[in-house]
Parts: structure tokens; C-alpha cells; sequence
């Protein structure tokens, strides 16, 4: 695939960018955009470059870098980068609603982080702060076990201080 604007070409070759002949640091890479000035935008999985139309380096960001999933979109003068979260709050008001979650569960096993927040019952199906004060297994047990939860951001934490170490998930 090749990208060009001014008759600079910028070839696109099995997910590695070679401006003007360059190989860029990283063994893999997968986001690609071109501004409306020409300038490109490539993440690999060591950095962020940006390069001017023709090829000549404009910067490089190590302290973000784009996986096998990233992307990238431009709005006007904005670079958003789609990167692989570490982690995800799920949200689901009763347990009526705990299909999805579970599903969730699967689908980002190994992939990132489950977080629950437990201050009001509605972002947690009912498993809430209220509900860990008289049955912690029904709240952050339920949240662990059946839906995932590696995070849960609650204003009861020496309860669940106490709850993860009675259940040696925290030393």
C-alpha cells in the first residue's frame, strides 16, 4: 500500500512504515494516519512518530507506544490513539442486566483488568458497599468470583482489606 501527498511517496509494508527508506524502532506497528497538512502519524509498539510529507522526522513520543490493536483518528489538529487499556470499569444497574458482564469476563480474560465500583448500587447490580456491610460474599464475592473483578474502588476498604485477606487473594 503506498500513501502520498506532494508526490512524496510513504510505503506501508506488513505493518512496518519506512519513511524515506527509514525502519522505525519496534517489531510491530498498527496505527497510520495522514493530517490534512500531509503529516504522518505511526505508532509501533516502542513510540509514536510523526513525520513531516516528505518523510523527514517532525518528532517521537517513547512514553506512549501502540499495540498489535491501537488506531489512530485526527479531528482538525487532535491525534487520538486508540491504545490497549490495562483496564476497564463495567457498570450494570441490576442483576437483571448480568449477562453482559459475564460475557465481558470471557471476552477480556487475559486481555485487561476488570474494575467494579461499589460506592452506589446501580453501577454495581446491587453489589455494593451497603450490601459488603452485612454480606461481603454477596457483594465483593459476587464481584470477584462470578464477574471477574480485579479492581474494585470502594469506600469500604478496610472491609474489603479484611474480606481479601480472609480469602488469601491479599497478603
Amino acid at each position: 500500500m503506498f500513501l502520498s501527498r506532494n508526490n512524496h511517496p510513504v510505503n506501508l509494508l506488513t505493518h512496518h512504515f519506512y519513511p524515506a527508506g527509514k525502519v522505525l524502532d519496534g517489531g510491530t506497528g498498527s496505527a497510520v494516519a495522514v493530517d490534512a497538512e500531509g503529516n504522518i502519524y505511526v505508532g509501533t509498539n516502542s513510540a509514536i512518530w510523526s513525520f513531516s510529507a516528505d518523510g523527514s522526522q517532525r518528532w517521537k513520543s517513547d512514553a506512549i507506544n501502540v499495540t498489535e490493536r491501537g488506531s489512530f483518528a485526527i479531528d482538525g489538529t487532535t491525534l487520538y490513539a486508540g491504545l490497549k487499556p490495562c483496564a476497564y470499569e463495567l457498570v450494570y444497574k441490576t442483576d437483571d442486566e448480568v449477562a453482559y458482564p459475564k460475557e465481558l469476563r470471557s471476552a477480556l480474560s487475559g486481555k485487561a483488568l476488570i474494575w467494579y465500583n461499589t460506592l452506589w448500587d446501580t453501577l454495581c447490580g446491587g453489589h455494593d458497599d451497603d450490601l459488603a456491610l452485612e454480606d461481603p460474599d454477596a457483594a465483593f464475592g459476587f464481584l470477584i468470583d462470578t464477574l471477574g473483578a480485579r479492581i474494585i474502588q470502594t469506600d469500604r476498604s478496610e472491609l474489603l482489606l479484611k474480606y481479601l485477606k480472609s480469602r488469601k487473594l491479599h497478603e
